[in-house]
């Protein structure tokens, strides 16, 4: 009930809790989610120039929302709106200078790893034999939970479809 173990408890407890307290408020208002897979290896391959690349991930969490496929991750950390939201793949890219001298620094990780996430999920999905349409990726924020899931936009659809992912890869 005392010391650094106890503190830590009661740093993560709090939000925990908000969360759940949220998770419950969408279920009491009629909203209707399955709970596909919790931590679930997520694992492909992608063939690069005849090179096999082994891709993996774990999805914190997959569910199905009101009948929408949907892949999310749960962060601790800041996560704002304006990280959610895509208009242009090319973003995807590496820091770099254009022709102009202009630094463009990357700057949409959690994007890029919800991406690769649903990449990964319809790639699995596809080896299986079970082709999925699309799927929507978000974030459940801890720090945040009365903002509920914050779903990716490209190109401000949130249903993202395996010919997007092509762009993707």
């Amino acid at each position: 009930s005392t010391g650094s173990n106890y503190l830590a408890y009661q740093a993560v407890r709090r939000p925990v809790y908000n969360y759940l307290d949220v998770q419950k408020k969408e279920i009491e208002d009629g909203a209707k989610v399955y709970v596909v897979a919790l931590e679930e290896k997520l694992e492909t391959t992608l063939d690069v120039d005849g090179v096999k690349v082994r891709l993996y991930g774990i999805a914190d969490r997959i569910d199905m929302y009101d009948g929408v496929l949907r892949v999310i991750d749960y962060k601790t950390g800041r996560v704002e709106k304006k990280d959610m939201k895509m208009d242009d793949m090319e973003l995807l890219r590496s820091s770099y200078i254009d022709e102009g001298g202009v630094e463009h620094l990357f700057s949409q990780g959690k994007s890029m790893q919800l991406l690769f996430y649903a990449y990964i999920y319809m790639q699995m999905m596809k080896e299986k034999g079970e082709n999925i349409d699309s799927v929507r990726v978000g974030i459940e924020s801890l720090r945040k939970p009365g903002e509920g899931t914050m779903m990716l936009t490209l190109d401000d659809r949130e249903d993202i479809s395996l010919d997007d992912m092509e762009k993707y890869e």
